[in-house]
């Protein structure tokens, strides 16, 4: 594969604040300030645009739609004393105008209570409903900066009409209740032939143990890690069901020992019908449920990991022309679990749920160990024949999957370290790349990459 290094770039960077009730709402930037920075590394493919969105900002996941970006936030915790976490009035989504691809402006926020992170985010036209014609962002919020076990603070999914998305207006909230951190991930689709739609939400540690709680789970009444929100009136969003692998898959065995081996429903990945969903569960697996019926989600398969295996599935993405599933395992461990190396993608063969195959694996020179940093794999995307992933020290990875036993890299992409404002809690990790997210605009082919440090990168294949 020719390689190509790009050695520097200009790139307008700093996004400041103006006086006044500009400065207040955080959304005009000052004059641009052209930097040049050392190049990042490249490999066919190349920058379009960098915007960088706040100081001391940690950036979520991201989205793109009908010409805008949708960058969500961080923060971060390991207990309920040591916290990072913005006082006062969070970020929350980044919306920028992407129109001009090469000129990206910051044009509003979605702002969230204060505690409070969104990290996931999703948009998409109503289709059916009281909001039918609009455009609908719904975010994951999770809280930090405090117990999470005080009952009134809001978690859950927050939705707002994004039509005219420089003017966002909320519209309604989900509680996923106490006391669970929140939503840490979600998807959205429509069901055609039941005129709703639903959210399809990963509530992580639902089913952990706690003594002080009714349930003995954390969640209070006694719920499993993944919900199912009808947001056909995104007003009023319902609950329609819950599942659980403890509550309603008791005798599932989960035998990875890794770092941390435990079983937690971490994200979720519908078919484009809505009727089957993919759970990411950590050491149990990708679950595959049945949602034909929403209000009882029905077991269908998983995938299994070996018992030297560290596991720690995170999420996936959903191949329906070629009943493929790429999972990506987020196992930050090098060396010191059962398995050698950082967490990789792995391709499954799901074309029978109830007995799926590994077929393939892709792995980074750097993801197979022996370099201190994160050199893992976050979330994947299909796109075609490629699989975009972030990962994170890594960079973008285009991923050529038409032979899905033997994948192959065709591109990448590494954004220089960022600068982060210090953080309050020493345990966050200070500069270098962490790339969070990767989707791609298929009408433009351009693909939108978010930096926990450095922001959002938009960038092009070159080959």
């Amino acid at each position: 594969m020719r390689r190509l290094v790009a050695t520097a770039i200009v790139l307008s960077a700093a996004v400041g604040l103006a006086a006044g009730a500009a400065a207040r709402e955080g959304l005009r930037p000052a004059a641009p300030q052209v930097q040049r920075q050392t190049g990042p590394d490249a490999s066919r493919m190349r920058a379009v645009a960098h915007l960088a969105l706040g100081p001391g900002r940690f950036n979520g996941d991201v989205w793109v739609y009908r010409g805008h970006a949708y960058v969500g936030d961080w923060s971060f915790s390991v207990a309920a004393e040591r916290r990072y976490c913005r006082a006062g009035p969070s970020d929350g989504v980044a919306v920028v105008d992407v129109r001009r691809p090469a000129k990206p402006r910051l044009v509003s926020r979605l702002r969230i209570p204060a505690g409070t992170w969104a990290e996931d985010v999703v948009v998409y036209t109503a289709r059916s409903g009281p909001a039918r014609g609009r455009d609908i962002a719904a975010a994951g919020l999770q809280i930090c900066g405090g117990p999470r076990t005080e009952a009134g603070r809001f978690r859950g999914v927050v939705l707002w009409d994004v039509s005219r998305p420089s003017r966002p207006r909320e519209l309604g909230r989900y509680s996923s209740g106490c006391c669970t951190a929140g939503v840490h991930s979600l998807e959205v689709r429509h069901r055609a032939d039941l005129g709703k739609t639903f959210v399809y939400a990963a509530v992580p540690y639902s089913e952990r143990p706690e003594a002080e709680s009714p349930t003995g789970k954390r969640d209070r009444k006694g719920r499993g890690d993944f919900r199912l929100v009808d947001v056909t009136d995104p007003a009023r969003p319902v609950e329609t069901s819950t599942w659980g692998v403890e509550r309603d898959a008791p005798d599932l065995e989960v035998r990875t020992r890794g770092c941390v081996p435990l079983s937690l429903g971490h994200a979720a990945e519908p078919s484009a019908d809505g009727r089957l969903v993919f759970l990411s569960h950590w050491d149990a697996g990708v679950i595959a449920l049945d949602v034909t019926r929403p209000e009882r989600p029905v077991l269908r398969g998983r995938t299994t990991y070996g018992a030297e295996e560290d596991g720690d599935a995170h999420s996936a993405s959903y191949d329906e022309r070629r009943r493929l599933l790429f999972s990506a395992d987020e196992d930050f461990c090098d060396g010191e679990g059962a398995m050698r190396g950082y967490g990789y993608l792995r391709v499954y063969d799901v074309s029978n749920l109830e007995a799926p195959r590994q077929i393939g694996s892709f792995r980074t020179p750097r993801s197979r160990g022996g370099r201190r940093g994160n050199y893992l794999i976050h979330n994947p995307v299909v796109v075609g024949d490629l699989v975009y992933a972030s990962w994170y020290a890594d960079g973008v990875r285009v991923i050529d999957v038409r032979n899905p036993r033997a994948p192959r890299e065709v591109a990448h992409f590494v954004p220089p370290p960022g600068r982060p404002g210090k953080p309050t809690d020493a345990q966050v990790p200070l500069g270098g790349t962490e790339v969070w997210g990767v989707v791609v605009d298929r009408a433009t082919g351009l693909a939108y990459a978010s930096d926990l440090f450095s922001g959002l990168w938009i960038l092009r294949r070159t080959g």
